[in-house]
């Protein structure tokens, strides 16, 4: 009596210890993905992918730009200066489009050693913008950049949500694992002992017919529960391998959230296949609509120089330029304007324009087909994804439906299995069944207890499938 107090002392600390550190699916499914290397790198992945595009979008700065320009040391003659340089620093602003404005200092100096110097400085401003012209708003670099962020996302959250479906599926093959050897156990101990009852009683007689295949139906299901031990303790090991811990049956398992809406957009393939399909049609109206763009052009400057026997002479420059760029031509005009200071006043306007034949007219027609053919394709994929969605999203209601229909009439059985045993057990106290009958009823409560957690994994998978068709 002694002993068996110590070992229900035991048994109770064991169940307390072990509740503590119990753990719910959600709690299995969180630890595998902290210790999986697989999901480390997934993350590290995508990190990668957001600081690029974060470096895609950051505006370059302002650029300065400092140089020695070509200093020059030379032996002294007649007409050769001693000592020449060329100093500059330019300052670009940051450029936005195809805008840049730049500022730049420019010196030239020479010296020679008798005395005689020469000295240039020269301030200048210069600007330049494109701007285009054509017939079509061109946003396939835009278009192109999105589906890759996209892409990217839906691969991931794609990934993450299959890691954590595989989890649960390796879950529940081990707690099937786990009930199917119980079962096998009781058969196993149960033929062992209707044996030993039957010898005893002489229904059989040793080494007789009956007694050999006794034997081997004994030794049949014995190879078959060895079997079953032996893949379980490799499942288990390959849980540990895959997620970093032993297993543990889930202590409990959250209900899922099996309801879901049809986006009337669909789901991320949808959207990839309508970018695509966008992105074809750009490439048509590029083929076939007008590619001209505005050149404007603006510089100014002033220079002024030093001399030792001339004193200091100024003046200014400025100049605007404009040209349209198309396919096979160009026209443009620039005004040119120089000023000394001494009321000498230079003006001029320049006027160049340029024209080639298109000597590729039938490639370009064939490239031409070649587009629209694509786009026919595209818009091919676009409702190819359009009705995958759909049929996703029918399957799923279909699993959803089948679920609901198993979990309700499993209620009921397990329902009528809880009142069996209760009844069982009064009956037992009565003697009016066999401790045979009272286990069986036992056994069957037990197993319900198992299905009902199995189905609870079963709606978390599903759960996930229905995230994964709405990404």
């Amino acid at each position: 009596m002694y002993i068996r107090k110590i070992l229900v002392i035991c048994i109770v600390l064991c169940a307390s210890v072990f509740g503590v550190f119990a753990m719910s699916a959600d709690d299995i499914i969180e630890k595998a993905i902290q210790n999986s290397v697989a999901i480390k790198t997934l993350e590290l992945d995508r990190e990668n992918s957001i600081i690029s595009r974060k470096i895609d979008d950051v505006e370059e700065g302002v650029s300065v730009t400092v140089s020695s320009g070509n200093v020059t040391f030379r032996k002294e003659s007649e007409v050769t200066p001693f000592f020449t340089m060329g100093p500059s620093l330019e300052v670009a602003l940051p450029q936005k489009d195809d805008t840049t404005v730049s500022f730049k200092l420019e010196n030239n100096s020479s010296f020679s050693t008798d005395g005689e110097y020469m000295t240039s400085l020269t301030p200048s401003a210069n600007y330049k913008q494109i701007i285009n012209l054509d017939s079509f708003k061109d946003t396939r670099k835009d278009v192109t950049k999105k589906m890759a962020q996209i892409r990217e996302d839906m691969s991931y959250q794609r990934s993450l949500l299959q890691f954590r479906t595989t989890v649960l599926q390796d879950v529940l093959s081990i707690l099937k694992s786990q009930s199917s050897i119980l079962d096998q156990e009781v058969n196993y101990k149960r033929l062992v002992s209707d044996y030993d009852t039957a010898i005893a009683s002489g229904d059989i007689t040793k080494e007789g017919l009956k007694d050999l295949q006794a034997r081997m139906k004994i030794e049949n299901a014995r190879v078959t529960l060895e079997s079953a031990k032996a893949k379980l303790e490799t499942a288990l090991k390959q849980f540990k391998d895959n997620y970093g811990f032993d297993f543990e049956a889930p202590d409990s398992v959250r209900s899922a959230e099996l309801s879901f809406e049809e986006n009337k957009g669909g789901n991320t393939a949808v959207l990839l296949a309508e970018l695509n399909l966008s992105l074809a049609n750009q490439e048509v109206e590029i083929a076939t609509g007008t590619t001209n763009k505005l050149q404007l052009g603006a510089a100014a400057g002033v220079p002024v120089t030093w001399a030792k026997d001339s004193g200091t002479d100024s003046s200014m420059y400025a100049n605007l330029s404009g040209t349209i760029v198309g396919s096979n031509y160009s026209v443009g005009a620039s005004a040119n304007l120089s000023y000394d200071f001494a009321d000498n006043f230079d003006p001029s306007i320049t006027i160049v324009g340029t024209w080639h034949n298109k000597t590729t007219a039938t490639t370009d027609d064939l490239n031409l087909q070649t587009l629209k053919n694509k786009v026919i394709l595209a818009q091919i994929d676009y409702d190819d994804a359009v009705s995958e969605y759909k049929n996703g999203c029918a399957s799923l209601r279909t699993s959803i439906g089948d679920y609901i229909t198993e979990l309700e009439q499993f209620e009921v059985s397990a329902d009528y299995d809880q009142k069996i045993l209760e009844r069982v057990k009064e009956m037992y106290s009565l003697g009016l069944v066999t401790e045979r009958d009272l286990e069986d009823a036992q056994n069957v409560v037990n197993a319900d207890e198992i299905k009902r957690t199995t189905l609870a994994i079963n709606a978390l998978i599903i759960e996930n499938n229905i995230a994964i068709n709405q990404l």
